[in-house]
């Protein structure tokens, strides 16, 4: 041992000597002192817009944020749900004199930042420059604001970043548990859609709806900018004349509509089945933010979810080890407010954990807070909020907040002695009006045929597929298109379709002598502006068979089929897909080269119905596809479904191209697939077999 490590140990013995024999005390707390909003002027310009200063030189740095009440996502129908939030960041992307790329440029060389973004209750834009920069920020804002043009290559562009997010968000069970509360608590009010849309919404919305969206709700009467930091109130007010005083038009006021509450409990499920774990939360519409019981329902929500040491987390993690955290939280908006208790926990646990989460709740209602759980409570609240308002942009998100929902002007200037002010008494009447357990939606993502049963004591309980979740509907199941009606024209229609296209790739024997197909070649995966290249090995075993090998840069991965288990190998490990994958697959062999569609059809196993010149629907049991025909070679040309991608349901098309003759008939050697409406696979036959040997034991699960 060396003498430092000697040394070295010798003093931690000691220390720690010292420490078990001495009780260490935290040192008393400093003497309070007073506290004082910081001041901020106001001035209202001749257009509307209203405008606040909030001088600060400790730094030599200006921030200008701009909030628009008119332009938020709850001036949307639920048709259009993601159309404030896509004009809002398209507003950074040109205007009538500067391109995406300039605005950008000049942002950076001038190290400042400039952003825009729509919630629920406004548009928001923001810019901070250095002081000497002050000037060029302003004219930024104001440019994005009052000249933005929209190019339709942005929209293209933020299109395919918007849908491939969203597809993201939509295959993730933690996100779908929160839209699914939202949607379930806010029922018909525009807060129960996400402000950046849906899958469904936002690829429908087209640059006349944005242009449409921005000419009639972006207007100076209900907007609000705060100008804050290394700048004199005089200069600042002078410089937003100059920038905004000529900002014209006009805008509706904003519409204040109040959620309804639930009558009843509500328990809802999204099935998901290959989730490993549920997320779930208890939800209801509760105040908006200027509701005078704020403060003291914010108090009730800290003691009970909104800290580690909280009634809530103490219980399920700390106590009863049923998940790693659980919590609650208010969250109060312009019109109306929720409140969520949320947690996860393993399948097998879940409703042990929700009756565990609803009794507590329950609970709180008759056993108030103890005076030291509103001691604790109350000195966390009123010690962030001091800290939450250390920078002038701080501030200034302040001053907006007593704006835009009406708060008296000295709101926060008493605001920390009214939380310190506030009694267990008062902290219990606003639990007792406002959080109403037996009224409360209970909603979870997960597995739930493990646990939905034991969940029926709470309730009746509603069981949604997760491929047939839509927030759109009114009972948020996605509607089952109608499709044409089948009757004895359509149905001779479709049959002349199938028997062309049968022709045009062989004829109908030679349709029926294709028992296999084996197919290679490279492929491409596009996921947001991401690409993946690899290789696809292929075999296919009518009826019922079929085994792919994928390579691709980080290893490789089987995905097969026996007729009865799909199953997925990637290394070592080998694993069972989810139920709901067994149906994707059996369509999938029925839509190889297109053999299984026509034959089906012919033989009258499958459905074939006429929807228009060169269309037809192809039905056989639970799978339905809409066929285009080529009109020229009468060839299928492209197929679209409602069906699994990779990350979660989604509308698929698949164009079918480059037809070769593979032994007696013909394959198409290019397919192109997209799923809503969004580019996400490309694939490229160099060799494709018909009639193979295989043997049956290659689409069988290994053996562990």
């Amino acid at each position: 041992m060396s003498k430092f490590i000697s040394v070295f140990a010798l003093t931690g013995a000691l220390c720690f000597a010292q420490t078990a024999t001495t009780k260490q005390s935290p040192p008393p707390p400093a003497k309070e002192r007073p506290f004082h909003f910081p001041k901020y002027e106001t001035k209202k310009l001749a257009n509307g817009l209203t405008v606040f200063v909030i001088e600060d030189h400790r730094e030599p740095l200006v921030a200008y944020d701009l909030e628009i009440t008119t332009a938020g996502a709850s001036a949307n129908d639920a048709a259009h749900a993601g159309l404030a939030s896509m004009t809002a960041e398209l507003l950074r992307q040109g205007t009538k004199t500067r391109t995406a790329q300039q605005i950008a440029t000049t942002v950076d060389s001038s190290g400042g930042s400039l952003g825009a973004s729509a919630g629920s209750d406004m548009a928001n834009v923001q810019c901070t420059m250095m002081k000497s920069h002050a000037d060029l920020g302003l004219e930024l804002l104001s440019d994005i604001v009052l000249n933005a043009s929209f190019p339709q290559d942005e929209i293209d562009r933020l299109m395919r970043q918007t849908l491939s997010s969203l597809q993201v968000e939509y295959s993730d069970p933690q996100s779908l548990a929160e839209l699914l509360a939202r949607r379930t608590a806010f029922g018909k009010h525009p807060y129960g859609m996400p402000a950046q849309g849906t899958p469904d919404t936002v690829k429908k919305l087209k640059r006349d709806d944005i242009v449409g969206f921005y000419q009639s709700h972006y207007a100076p009467t209900y907007a609000y900018l705060a100008i804050s930091g290394d700048v004199a109130p005089a200069e600042a007010f002078a410089k937003a004349e100059k920038y905004f005083g000529s900002w014209k038009g006009t805008a509706a006021a904003p519409v204040m509509m109040q959620a309804q509450p639930l009558a009843s409990r509500r328990i809802i499920l999204v099935d998901k089945p290959d989730a490993v774990q549920t997320q779930y939360s208890i939800v209801q519409v509760a105040i908006p933010r200027n509701d005078p019981d704020y403060i003291p329902l914010q108090i009730a929500n800290q003691i009970f979810g909104g800290s580690f040491n909280s009634r809530l987390n103490m219980k399920l993690r700390a106590n009863e080890g049923l998940t790693y955290g659980a919590s609650s939280a208010l969250e109060s908006m312009r019109q109306t407010g929720l409140f969520a208790a949320r947690s996860f926990s393993r399948t097998e646990k879940t409703a042990t954990a929700v009756k565990m989460m609803a009794d507590l709740l329950a609970d709180y209602r008759v056993h108030p807070v103890t005076e030291a759980e509103l001691k604790d409570a109350e000195a966390y609240l009123a010690g962030s909020f001091v800290l939450g308002i250390e920078t002038p942009a701080q501030v200034a998100q302040r001053v907006l907040i007593m704006a835009v929902n009406g708060l008296p002007s000295n709101y926060y200037d008493t605001y920390r002695d009214k939380i310190l002010a506030t009694t267990a008494e008062q902290v219990t009447e606003a639990v007792q009006r406002h959080l109403t357990p037996d009224k409360m939606a209970i909603v979870a993502v997960g597995n739930a045929s493990k646990f939905s049963k034991d969940l029926g004591a709470l309730g009746t309980v509603e069981i949604i597929p997760v491929a047939d979740f839509d927030l759109t509907a009114a009972n948020l199941r996605r509607a089952v298109e109608a499709g044409p009606v089948a009757s004895t024209e359509t149905k001779a229609e479709g049959m002349k379709l199938a028997e062309q296209a049968a022709d045009a790739v062989g004829g109908k024997a030679a349709l029926e002598s294709v028992k296999s197909i084996e197919s290679k070649g490279p492929m491409s995966l596009t996921m947001g502006a991401q690409s993946i290249k690899g290789d696809v090995d292929e075999v296919v075993l009518f009826p019922d068979k079929f085994r792919a090998t994928i390579t691709l840069p980080m290893g490789t991965m089987v995905q097969a089929y026996d007729g009865k288990v799909a199953w997925m190998q990637q290394g070592p490990q080998t694993r069972e897909a989810p139920a709901e994958m067994i149906k994707e697959v059996e369509r999938d062999i029925e839509l190889e080269g297109a053999v299984g569609l026509l034959r089906t059809a012919l033989d009258g196993k499958a459905q074939m119905v006429g929807a228009g010149p060169n269309q037809a629907v192809w039905t056989m049991g639970d799978h339905k596809v809409n066929i285009t025909f080529d009109p020229e070679t009468k060839r299928i040309a492209k197929l679209a479904y409602r069906g699994m991608s990779i990350q979660g349901p989604a509308d698929l098309e698949v164009t079918c191209s480059d037809y070769r003759q593979v032994g007696n008939v013909y394959l198409p050697f290019q397919e192109t697939m997209t799923a809503n409406g969004q580019k996400f696979l490309d694939r490229t036959y160099t060799d494709r077999k018909i009639n193979v040997e295989v043997s049956p034991d290659i689409f069988a699960k290994p053996a562990k």
